[in-house]
């Protein structure tokens, strides 16, 4: 005769193989990995890159205001992109072209003397919420004839810090990306220097408003801090 306790033994043996048969079937199957990365934000929705894009800004620097228009107007092959021209006064321009990791500078002009960025600097780089690029540029500063004026190291972080609404003179803008920035430079002149920004770019519209915290030492050490601040007042982008 089969006794009960022997019973009992026989089922615990036919349950602990269907359970060791399950947890063996499951280590066959790869498992989802569910990733923790958020997704990256394109930045091209928030920073227009087209010809005869505009913006008008109010900048109170050094207790002063005045005003500061910002345009796109022109091209210029850098190396073999093309790049647009974004104007700032009436004798400084940069050269910025748009691609897959964000909106990128290819080259500075400035009262007649120019430089070529190497590598491009990333300007606004397709990252998530939370997450920094860092960078490291070179560059040389020339006269018109091509004849080498200084050189320029810089090294620095961009990191999309959150999405906020701004309300600024040319009214209020929603879900705005907040970036802050650190950046230090040298040249080879003895001229160094480190800027702080924090900046707001709304959708389709650009920046709205910018916050910057400059501090730059001339050859003798002698330190000459500003805080700037951008506002903006009207703007007219396709």
């Amino acid at each position: 005769n089969i006794s009960f306790v022997n019973i009992l033994i026989v089922i615990l043996v036919i349950a602990g193989i269907g359970i060791w048969g399950v947890l063996a079937f499951k280590m066959l199957i790869p498992s989802k990995t569910v990733s923790s990365e958020k997704p990256n934000i394109k930045i091209a929705k928030y920073f227009p890159v087209q010809e005869g894009d505009k913006w008008v800004y109010s900048v109170e620097e050094d207790n002063k205001t005045h005003k500061r228009v910002i345009k796109m107007e022109g091209t210029e092959i850098v190396g073999s992109i093309e790049t647009i021209k974004m104007w700032d006064e009436k004798d400084s321009y940069s050269c910025v072209a748009v691609d897959a990791d964000g909106v990128k500078e290819y080259k500075e002009f400035d009262s007649g003397q120019y430089a070529i960025l190497n590598p491009p600097k990333v300007l606004f780089p397709n990252i998530g919420i939370g997450q920094r690029k860092t960078y490291s540029i070179a560059s040389v500063w020339r006269g018109q004839r091509g004849r080498e004026m200084s050189e320029e190291g810089e090294k620095g972080e961009i990191t999309l810090k959150s999405i906020e609404n701004v309300k600024v003179p040319a009214g209020e803008f929603k879900n705005c990306l907040k970036f802050t920035t650190v950046y230090k430079w040298e040249n080879s002149v003895g001229e160094h220097g480190q800027n702080k920004c924090s900046i707001w770019l709304a959708p389709g519209v650009g920046e709205v408003l910018k916050k910057c915290m400059e501090t730059n030492y001339n050859s003798d050490d002698e330190v000459d801090r500003g805080l700037s601040v951008y506002k903006l007042l009207s703007y007219n982008v396709k």
